[in-house]
C-alpha cells in the first residue's frame, strides 16, 4: 500500500481542526477559570496553558489511535466541576501558605487524577 499526499484532504482536515479549535477554546478557558478561581485566580493563565496543552495532546492521541475518521476528544465538564471543588478544598486547607504552594498542590492533584 502506498501513501499519497492529497492537498484536498489536508485542506479539509485543517479546516475542520480550526473549526473544532474555535469551538473548544472558550469551553476550555471557562473550565480553567472554574478550577482556578478565588485564591488561584492569579494562576489562571498558567492553568489555561496547561489545559490547552493537555487538550492538544489528547486530540493527537485520539486522532492517531482512533479507527473511526473524524472523531475528536475533549475535556468533559463533570470532572472539571469536581476538580473545581477539590481546588477550593485544597485552598481552604492550605489557607495561610504561599499561593505558589497552593497552585502546585492543585496542579499535582489535577495531574494525578487525570
Amino acid at each position: 500500500m502506498t501513501l499519497r499526499f492529497d492537498f484536498r484532504q489536508l485542506l479539509s482536515v485543517a479546516s475542520m481542526g480550526l473549526v473544532v479549535g474555535a469551538i473548544l477554546l472558550p469551553i476550555l478557558i471557562s473550565f480553567t477559570l472554574l478550577i482556578f478561581s478565588g485564591e488561584l485566580a492569579p494562576f489562571a493563565t498558567r492553568g489555561i496553558g496547561m489545559l490547552l496543552l493537555g487538550s492538544l495532546i489528547m486530540q493527537l492521541i485520539v486522532a492517531y489511535t482512533s479507527s473511526i475518521p473524524g472523531v475528536i476528544g475533549a475535556p468533559q465538564d463533570s470532572p472539571v466541576a469536581i476538580l473545581g471543588l477539590i481546588a477550593v478544598a485544597i485552598g481552604s486547607q492550605l489557607h495561610g501558605t504561599s499561593p505558589d504552594a497552593i497552585f502546585i498542590t492543585v496542579t499535582m492533584t489535577i495531574i494525578l487524577t487525570s
